[in-house]
């Protein structure tokens, strides 16, 4: 069963709790309080994670925790946006966020 389906049979459909990019993670040089916020999120049972290039240091804070903990992420749907309106400009920002 693929991840994303074994998540809506345990959380339903749409998952019911998210950690938004907002907050400590939008913020930089905060890594430490940033990895304590996502480690309590996961340990919740948080597995709805966004984050955007506009949230500063969001999407950098969320990428090294999934790179400290790569079976994580796998059990986790991580989102981000653009704010780009064209799609050149959309692509791009995708690029960077994977």
């Amino acid at each position: 069963m693929a991840a994303h389906s074994r998540l809506r049979a345990l959380l339903g459909s749409p998952y019911r709790v998210g950690l938004g990019g907002e907050g400590v993670l939008r913020t930089v040089g905060r890594e430490e309080e940033a990895d304590r916020m996502l480690t309590a999120a996961y340990d919740a049972g948080i597995r709805y994670y966004d984050a955007a290039p506009a949230y500063a240091g969001s999407e950098r804070y969320q990428g090294l925790f999934w790179g400290r903990h790569p079976g994580r992420k796998e059990e986790t749907f991580q989102a981000s946006k653009s704010a780009q309106r064209d799609g050149a400009g959309a692509a791009a920002d995708l690029a960077r966020t994977l």
